[in-house]
């Protein structure tokens, strides 16, 4: 696949995309659960990770989750 043709792959382009970008506080856990059977899961945190994405969820991960794993791996 191109850079961005998994996209066109992803589960979350078939539901209501406020479901990924929840409100501060809000559940992101339906969220993360479609992107756990999703096929390009791993495509989808590579992009947003390497475009610096700092909100909803991506490749199954919150963006706080996406900043420890970050950090994580900028110390490893």
């Amino acid at each position: 696949m191109t850079t961005l043709e998994w996209m066109a792959a992803a589960l979350c382009r078939q539901r209501d995309g406020d479901l990924f970008f929840p409100e501060q506080g809000g559940s992101s856990g339906e969220a993360k659960k479609i992107c756990m059977s999703c096929d390009v899961r791993a495509d989808c945190l590579s992009y947003a990770l390497t475009s610096d994405i700092r909100q909803g969820v991506w490749g199954g991960l919150s963006a706080h989750q996406r900043k420890r794993l970050q950090a994580k791996e900028g110390a490893a």
